[in-house]
């Protein structure tokens, strides 16, 4: 997804989904395009997106339609839980994440979580750390995805009001995207991410519009 504060929450594996047939869609807590982040919502905030994916900027025939959802319940929980709009609507995917330690002393911040929770679905566990250097990011973790440990890593970089994307999702089925996270107003956010299979194949789009309500950001 996007860089929480930032720009708006995004699904993790909607893109494989679209791209890489096999893999199913599923929810995922705030982060960047593909992969999670430490970062959380304020308690109180929510944010409601749409978002698109497929081989296409615009939505069509090939591509896949998602309303998520994602709240900040406390100043270390955040949950949301995202579903397909159109066609065969399918599942509610339900998504939670826990902060176990802020970023402070030097150190990174520290998340665990789950995505992808669903009746008849594997859950999908994991782990990321984040490190903020100036007006650079850096993302690093693993997540459990299809019974097997997939690394992830990312960075974001903020240039004025705009934020600069790139990360990977490995594996054998491994997806690397770039990107960029543009405020429309105070609340609403609009994020582009280009998506391509790290063995080569045809590129992918994200686009993914997000209100965010709530308390005062």
């Amino acid at each position: 997804m996007k860089p929480r504060g930032v720009g708006p929450t995004a699904l993790l594996l909607a893109a494989l989904a679209a791209l890489a047939p096999s893999l199913k869609a599923a929810a995922a807590p705030s982060g960047l395009s593909l992969i999670p982040t430490a970062d959380l919502l304020p308690p109180g905030v929510a944010s409601l997106e749409v978002e698109t994916v497929g081989d296409h900027v615009l939505p069509g025939d090939q591509g896949e339609t998602f309303a998520l959802s994602q709240f900040g319940v406390t100043t270390r929980l955040e949950a949301g839980a995202d579903r397909r709009i159109g066609g065969c609507p399918g599942h509610t995917f339900l998504n939670a994440k826990w902060l176990v330690l802020p970023e402070e002393r030097g150190l990174p911040a520290v998340a665990v979580g789950i995505q992808n929770v669903a009746g008849g679905l594997r859950a999908e566990p994991f782990l990321v750390g984040t490190r903020s250097l100036a007006q650079t990011r850096f993302h690093l973790g693993a997540v459990r995805t299809e019974g097997a440990l997939r690394p992830l890593a990312g960075i974001d970089h903020t240039v004025g009001t705009l934020t600069l994307l790139a990360e990977v999702l490995g594996g054998p089925e491994g997806i690397a995207a770039g990107g960029i996270a543009v405020p429309l107003t105070s609340r609403l956010g609009l994020t582009y991410a280009a998506t391509l299979p790290t063995r080569g194949g045809q590129v992918g789009h994200i686009v993914n519009l997000a209100l965010s309500v709530g308390k005062t950001l």
